[in-house]
């Protein structure tokens, strides 16, 4: 894997990027999902977020579809925002995107959008997320189906 152009950023302390992670470039939000300060309204950052975890599953062979079909959803459980600087209209991101604490059933992902260029990290994200089955009885929590998680590892800096 080539080493990823955002890595070991130091524009923000905690901005690294692993070198692992999946980038999802030339983000442009569209004018709709402004507020009327001009910035990306603070709810939208979630739609970017499941933009970037659908390319990532895409390009790891195992597209969100597939769990779908098999009445399985990554469940969101927890989600932490941390706004270093605001995305204007009118310029294009980059989202880079990494797993951590890759359990049985569970896994976290963390996000660090950049501008463009890479000069400035504008937002860290995490969201932890829960394998479930849709069953009569509601949602059941399930184990990760092995493509999954093998391709996830593939985005872990701290996975073998």
């Amino acid at each position: 894997m080539s080493k990823h152009p955002l890595h070991n950023s130091k524009d923000t302390p905690g901005a690294a990027v692993p070198e692992s992670a999946f980038l999802f470039a030339g983000v442009r939000p569209r004018l709709g999902e402004f507020d009327l300060g001009g910035v990306l309204y603070h709810a939208r950052y979630f739609h970017i977020y499941e933009d970037a975890r659908e390319a990532c599953l895409e390009e790891v062979g195992c597209p969100y579809p597939t769990l779908v079909q098999d009445d399985m959803h990554l469940a969101v459980v927890e989600a932490h925002q941390q706004f270093l600087g605001p995305v204007v209209y009118g310029i294009a991101i980059s989202v880079s995107l990494w797993i951590e604490d890759l359990r049985r059933s569970s896994f976290t992902v963390h996000y660090a959008f950049h501008s463009a260029s890479g000069e400035k990290c504008l937002h860290l994200a995490w969201t932890k997320h829960v394998v479930v089955q849709k069953s009569d009885s509601g949602f059941k929590t399930r184990k990760l189906p092995v493509l999954l998680e093998e391709g996830l590892r593939r985005f872990s800096p701290s996975q073998p």
